[in-house]
């Protein structure tokens, strides 16, 4: 099945679903309280994995759906997601998703006074209609309002629901990005040169854009502290002290994920055996490495992102990786938690989407910027060394290499909010959460 068709395929499930629903009929007789919490009607939209992914952060059922259709595992999945293409669109997955979500709302909330749809969960203000637009569940929020849902309800962010498709996001960006004279189109905070006074400015606007769900290209990050070894880095020197560790190498990161080789061996060796526009890529983990960006990015997390994100410190070494890859490699479209990613040496071309526009993708990313990214919908921005970008949770993007020997690490990073942490059981989340 091609992208075209798989996206024909979404129309297929809406329109199914819509049958099997429509009209939308609401009994507007119902107990005299709601029998069932606000918090009960948010956990159907709140089935994140939290042992699944290549951290101990949680990934969405999208992302985890993603990997098992690209990885052609399709047995028990319905004919429309067997798709044959290396790029399946992410609404694609959505519409299944939400079918089931939707049948899960109406089960449990048959009448108007059935769910509590007004209440909002006390530290960030999200109710089950914001609940339902983070996934664009685009029945259930027809639903919702048809059961009395207040469509006028905000966070603590001052979002209503509609606000969380990013409809206009691209649009906007794009022409922001013109206005200011920039060929960066995602929100920029340039740290370069500021004094005391204008540092915590540009840390509030960036804590500003990070609670409102948006990507940030962060400028001089790295010179904003105290002079790191992280900027001095050099591949001989690298090498010299890491040679030695084993890494897995393939052509896109987590390569096993997606039924791809990878070949295992020393640093070293991946140095010595890269052929020029090469598209292997060195996605890994290690301590010693990692240790220094870990307490850089410990510290911009603290600086600079909202009170409700846990210092990566707090998470340990697991939350962060580092990459190295010649000009032509890099990452294809993908999504999993919010991440921040500081890059050390060379640079990089972001492509990054809103979660209604997002593809997942195992085609290296040099041959999918070569066909012009194949009409996708995305910001594009180019990180220089010393640069940090922000990628909200379940944000598509890619990231091209643009010079050889372009290395710096990225981190994810558990927002309690967007990973809807608050509706998780304590006995449920792992240590130092």
């Amino acid at each position: 099945m091609s992208s075209t068709s798989a996206l024909v395929g979404i129309g297929v499930v809406t329109v199914a679903l819509l049958c099997r629903w429509a009209p939308i009929l609401v009994t507007t007789s119902g107990p005299a309280s709601p029998a069932r919490s606000s918090a009960d009607v948010m956990r159907i939209w709140a089935d994140h994995d939290w042992s699944a992914g290549t951290t101990s952060l949680p990934i969405s059922q999208e992302s985890l759906l993603a990997k098992r259709v690209l990885s052609k595992s399709f047995d028990g999945l319905p004919p429309n997601l067997h798709v044959q293409d290396d790029t399946v669109p992410v609404a694609l997955l959505r519409a299944h998703l939400n079918a089931g979500r939707h049948m899960r709302l109406r089960d449990m909330c048959p009448t108007a006074g059935a769910c509590d749809l007004q209440g909002a969960d006390p530290d960030h203000g999200l109710t089950p209609l914001h609940m339902a637009a983070m996934r664009d569940d685009r029945s259930s929020i027809a639903y919702l309002m048809a059961l009395g849902a207040d469509p006028d309800a905000i966070d603590r962010a001052g979002r209503q629901y509609r606000n969380l498709s990013f409809t206009n996001f691209v649009r906007n960006a794009r022409r922001a990005a013109e206005e200011r004279g920039s060929t960066c189109q995602l929100p920029e905070v340039n740290l370069a040169g500021l004094g005391r006074a204008d540092l915590d400015r540009s840390w509030a606007e960036i804590r500003r854009l990070a609670h409102e769900g948006e990507p940030v290209a962060i400028r001089g990050l790295l010179g904003a502290y105290e002079r790191s070894d992280v900027l001095d880095w050099d591949l001989d020197t690298f090498l010299t002290r890491h040679g030695h560790v084993p890494v897995n190498v393939g052509d896109v990161p987590y390569a096993q994920y997606f039924g791809l080789p990878i070949q295992s061996m020393p640093l070293s060796t991946y140095v010595a055996s890269l052929a020029p526009g090469s598209a292997s890529y060195v996605f890994a983990k290690d301590d010693g490495i990692c240790r220094d960006a870990l307490q850089i990015l410990d510290r911009f997390a603290r600086d600079a992102l909202p009170p409700y994100f846990v210092s990566p410190a707090a998470l340990g070494s697991d939350a962060v990786h580092f990459y190295l890859g010649n000009k032509g490699s890099g990452a294809p479209f993908h999504l999993h938690s919010d991440a921040v990613n500081l890059l050390a040496h060379g640079s990089k071309t972001w492509f990054v989407t809103p979660p209604p526009q997002s593809v997942y993708s195992r085609t290296p990313i040099g041959e999918f910027a070569a066909n012009g990214t194949s009409g996708i919908e995305s910001l594009r921005c180019e990180q220089n060394p010393g640069d940090a970008i922000y990628i909200p949770f379940d944000w598509g993007h890619a990231v091209l290499n643009n010079e050889d020997s372009t290395f710096g690490f990225a981190v994810e990073l558990l927002n309690k909010r967007d990973s809807l942490h608050f509706l998780r059981p304590s006995s449920q989340l792992p240590a130092g959460q």
